[in-house]
């Protein structure tokens, strides 16, 4: 799922980042590592979060984003999502990719996309 929302996020632009959620500075190294095995070619930035909040983390890096860019600019935001095969799974899955795309549609220059990722099983 990772590999397919990077490769188009590839497609889209030269300019991009990812941004991983840590709970802990440990954690933080550990992904960081993976990532940089991985090698994805692709910048990482690591925000911390102790309380595992994930949405008001996001939105606060998104608008510090939106400060520096150029006014001209746009910020993408690609989602991941669980596409499963039963509808009533979806409520299990994909609520902080529903409730972040919510949020950020109201937000001027910045576009958000979801990459449907399909369950097998």
């Amino acid at each position: 799922m990772v590999a397919q929302s990077l490769q188009y996020a590839k497609a889209l632009s030269p300019d991009i980042l990812a941004v991983h959620i840590a709970t802990d500075d440990e954690a933080g190294r550990k992904f960081k590592e993976k990532w940089e095995k991985w090698n994805p070619d692709i910048r990482l930035v690591t925000i911390y979060s102790p309380y595992r909040l994930v949405i008001k983390p996001l939105l606060d890096y998104i608008e510090q984003l939106e400060r520096t860019k150029a006014p001209s600019d746009f910020i993408t935001v690609l989602i991941p999502e669980f596409e499963t095969k039963k509808w009533w799974h979806r409520l299990l899955h994909n609520q902080t990719g529903w409730i972040l795309r919510t949020l950020l549609i109201l937000k001027e220059n910045v576009i958000v996309a979801t990459i449907p990722y399909h369950l097998q099983k």
